[in-house]
C-alpha cells in the first residue's frame, strides 16, 4: 500500500513541477487573485490560470503604486489602504487531521510588514518564482496584476527584474545588503584556527 502511494507522490508532484515550469500556478494563489482550472492546449488537459480579483485586485494595485510614487512611508500607506477597506482574506482553518473545520483566521488590518511581503512577490508583474523554477523569474501564462516598471519602482531597489530580449528575466536583490554582510567579522578567522579550542 506504501509503495502505491509513493508512487502516486512521485507522479502527482512530476506533473506539479511541470506545469509550474511550463508557466501555469500550482498552489495557493496569493490575495488579489482568484485561481481558475481550464482547459487549454491541444492535450485538452486543465491547467491552472490566476486572474485578478474583482473584489481585492484594487488593494494590491493601490499597494504597489503607492510604494512606487515614493511619497508615503509604509505606515502612511497602510493608513491610506485601510481605510478603503482593507482586511487579510479569511482562510478557514482545519484539525490535524484535517477532518473538519475548528475556525478562521485572517481579517486583520494591513500593517507595514505585510506591505513589504506583498511588493515582494513578482507574481503580481506576472513572473512566477518558485523553487520548482530554481527561485528564477518564469514568465507565467497569465496577465499580472502591474508592470514590471511599477514592481520594480515600489521595490525601491531592494528586489528588481530585470527582462532581457530573448524572453528570459532575473531577479536582483539588493546588492548593498551583501555588500554589508560581507563587512561583518568572520567568526572563522584563519589567523586564529584554535581560539576556541585552547
Amino acid at each position: 500500500k506504501q509503495e502505491v502511494i509513493n508512487d502516486m507522490l512521485v507522479r502527482l508532484i512530476g506533473r506539479q513541477i511541470d506545469l509550474t515550469q511550463d508557466g501555469w500556478w500550482i498552489g495557493k494563489y496569493p490575495d488579489g487573485f482568484l485561481a481558475e482550472r481550464r482547459f487549454i492546449g491541444d492535450d485538452r488537459k486543465k491547467k491552472c490560470v490566476l486572474y485578478a480579483d474583482p473584489d481585492r485586485a484594487h488593494f494590491i494595485k493601490e499597494i504597489f503604486q503607492l510604494r512606487a510614487d515614493n511619497v508615503m512611508s509604509n505606515e502612511e500607506i497602510c493608513i491610506k489602504i485601510n481605510a478603503m477597506g482593507y482586511t487579510t482574506p479569511i482562510q478557514q482553518q482545519w484539525s490535524k487531521d484535517g477532518t473538519k473545520i475548528i475556525g478562521k483566521k485572517g481579517g486583520k488590518k494591513l500593517t507595514p510588514r505585510r506591505v513589504d511581503e506583498i511588493v515582494r512577490q513578482a507574481i503580481y508583474a506576472g513572473y512566477i518564482v518558485k523553487k520548482w523554477t530554481h527561485y528564477r523569474p518564469l514568465k507565467a501564462n497569465f496577465e499580472g496584476l502591474i508592470s514590471v516598471d511599477v514592481f520594480n519602482r515600489a521595490n525601491r531597489g531592494k528586489v528588481r527584474l530585470r527582462e532581457h530580449p530573448d524572453g528570459t528575466c532575473d531577479l536582483i536583490k539588493d546588492t548593498n545588503k551583501k555588500a554589508k554582510a560581507r563587512d561583518k567579522r568572520d567568526k572563522d578567522n584563519p589567523d586564529f584556527p584554535y581560539k576556541n579550542v585552547v
